[in-house]
């Protein structure tokens, strides 16, 4: 999966040890092996079936923060809170899974981002937040993925 950089500011639609993803090698071998972790705790907890809350702050418009429900490993549904608007079918297919949102942190911290500091929750693995500097001599790239509310669904 590629993403331009475009698309990781604008199209993510969704992130407690801390992870400080740097560009020089060694910030990124700490940062990739962080993420490695928490990527096999997630999947040792076996999880197909989960809720979360998804929200993006950036120098954009402000959205609403988006509740989003996976079954199967696919999300199935999402709406805007507070205003409780579903996204369509169409919408649904820009919207991360947390294993797709695991390829996505990925990404920016091999090819894309200049500095990613990532937070993963203790119990399951996933991202609870993500501070990404795109460029870091640019000004007003910066972006912040936040996932909270999370809640395994039982089947």
């Amino acid at each position: 999966m590629h993403i331009t950089r475009k698309a990781a500011t604008l199209s993510l639609p969704l992130f407690a040890s801390i992870a400080l993803l740097g560009c020089n090698g060694s910030g990124k071998d700490k940062s990739t092996k962080e993420l490695d972790q928490a990527r096999a705790t997630w999947t040792k907890a076996n999880l197909s079936y989960y809720q979360f809350t998804y929200q993006r702050f950036c120098f954009c418009p402000a959205t609403e923060a988006l509740i989003i429900e996976v079954h199967n490993n696919q999300v199935t549904s999402a709406f805007y809170t507070p205003s409780g608007t579903y996204l369509s079918d169409e919408e649904l297919s820009d919207v991360q899974t947390i294993d797709e949102l695991f390829d996505v942190i990925e990404e920016l911290i091999v090819d894309q981002a200049d500095e990613v500091t990532v937070n993963y929750n203790s119990t399951y693995g996933y991202p609870e937040q993500v501070d990404v500097d795109l460029y870091k001599a640019a000004v007003d790239d910066e972006f912040t993925l936040n996932i909270t509310d999370f809640q395994p669904i039982q089947n």
